[in-house]
């Protein structure tokens, strides 16, 4: 790939970036919705999909997509590197 990023190369560090915000945060970093942008039904099921392929369904039953937390106390290691 001649490229960063989408369509390219996309570096994946072995100690995870986890930062205090949602889900869908963490799930779509680095990109970032804009705030008018609000996410559609499809959307939400892809991110609900993607979380349950690794193992990680259960937070959204206790979570949600949308609430924000310090993601990086409550996750182990696995679960920080699977997110």
């Amino acid at each position: 790939p001649n490229k960063i990023g989408r369509d390219g190369i996309f570096f994946v560090p072995q100690r995870p970036y986890i930062f205090c915000s949602s889900l869908r945060r963490q799930l779509m970093y680095p990109c970032t919705p804009s705030s008018e942008e609000q996410p559609s039904a499809e959307d939400d099921a892809v991110l609900v999909g993607l979380l349950r392929f690794v193992g990680l369904g259960h937070l959204i039953a206790e979570w949600g997509l949308d609430t924000d937390f310090e993601w990086d106390t409550l996750l182990s290691v696995g679960e920080k590197q699977r997110l």
